[in-house]
């Protein structure tokens, strides 16, 4: 069953590398820019489902973007309408990430902000969205959302080079 959704946050896409354990005890490694593992971006939602399963959910939002959700290894691959129907943004929510070898959620917010500043070179915006804050990298497409002071999850997505066309990474599949 397919549950229509309005986007809550602003669309961003994109970035460099981290990496995350999953439920299971495995290691998941995010490269951003690219993906999780063996699940890159510019993948298709059927390339997807090969690789990891049914999802738990999917939602279409308005934009007809379809979002994955996957309980275990608590992400959410979204299936981008306007990039042909390919993956362009990983929502993660993996309590276990761990960022250039840091925990995302055990990082104080603003160490947190100072390492992704000094390694992506840019300085962060922030956006209150009452609920929520959110904090983004846009040159490198990251941001981190957080909710009553502590961190909800870390988005990233595809890059994108001239004319804003996708930079999609090289498929292992």
């Amino acid at each position: 069953m397919e549950t229509k959704l309005t986007p809550l946050r602003t669309h961003l896409t994109n970035v460099r590398r981290i990496t995350i354990n999953s439920t299971s005890g495995g290691l998941m490694e995010i490269v951003l820019g690219s993906g999780v593992d063996d699940i890159v971006f510019g993948l298709t939602e059927t390339q997807i489902i090969e690789q990891l399963g049914s999802p738990n959910k999917i939602w279409v939002t308005e934009f007809n973007d379809r979002e994955l959700s996957y309980y275990e290894q608590q992400l959410v691959l979204k299936i981008e309408a306007e990039n042909d129907h390919r993956l362009g943004w990983i929502e993660v929510h993996n309590r276990g990430a761990t960022l250039w070898g840091n925990n995302l959620w055990e990082t104080p917010r603003e160490q947190l902000l100072e390492l992704l500043t000094s390694k992506l070179g840019e300085d962060y915006e922030f956006e209150d969205y009452s609920s929520f804050e959110c904090y983004s990298f846009y040159e490198n497409w990251v941001e981190l959302q957080f909710g009553l002071g502590r961190l909800r999850c870390c988005n990233f997505g595809v890059l994108y080079g001239e004319n804003d066309q996708p930079l999609w990474p090289e498929s292992k599949i």
